[in-house]
């Protein structure tokens, strides 16, 4: 009949997502699909025509899935992004993956970090105003809203060579604004 036969229960899975559920035509079996996904960041040495000059080396390892990632200009730090199946924030390590720090952490999408040139802030796009919007953060944490679209959503950050100003698309991608 498609009515309840009793109050419903909790069924944990061991997956950080799971869709796509199907009951069987006896009722007696639910089938899911669950999904886990981990990513993580690695570097290798390369000279000026692109060439590798030897083997991958993971910077990160672990449960968390990096979606993100921006060396800083001073080649002191990473900023790294999570997303994929996860909670969206942003982290911050040194350059070598040590250290790794949460710069934000609340229910919002933090997205696309990218450090300005003089390796001082964080431009990423965010929907912590209710729509996307271009933010900063210092290494610290220290959040800023850059921008303020009014009737359109704004992406992907990107700094001009001397930090002063910022080029972004809207959602649409019909405009890059500067």
């Amino acid at each position: 009949t498609g009515r309840s036969n009793g109050t419903p229960e909790p069924a944990t899975t061991p997956a950080s997502y799971v869709g796509r559920a199907r009951m069987s035509a006896t009722g007696q079996s639910l089938v899911y699909e669950a999904r886990s996904g981990t990513s993580n960041v690695h570097r290798a040495p390369f000279d000026g025509a692109r060439a590798v000059l030897g083997a991958s080396e993971p910077v990160t390892s672990g449960s968390r899935a990096f979606r993100f990632v921006d060396p800083s200009p001073d080649g002191k730090f990473l900023v790294l992004g999570t997303g994929f199946l996860q909670q969206e924030d942003l982290f911050i390590s040194a350059a070598d993956g040590s250290g790794v720090r949460q710069l934000t952490t609340d229910g919002f999408y933090d997205r696309w970090p990218q450090w300005s040139p003089d390796s001082t802030l964080v431009a990423f796009y965010s929907n912590r105003s209710g729509k996307y919007e271009i933010w900063t953060t210092t290494p610290g944490g220290q959040l800023n809203q850059v921008t303020d679209g009014k009737d359109f959503s704004i992406l992907y950050p990107r700094w001009s060579p001397d930090s002063s100003r910022m080029t972004f698309s809207d959602i649409t991608n019909r405009r890059v604004v500067g």
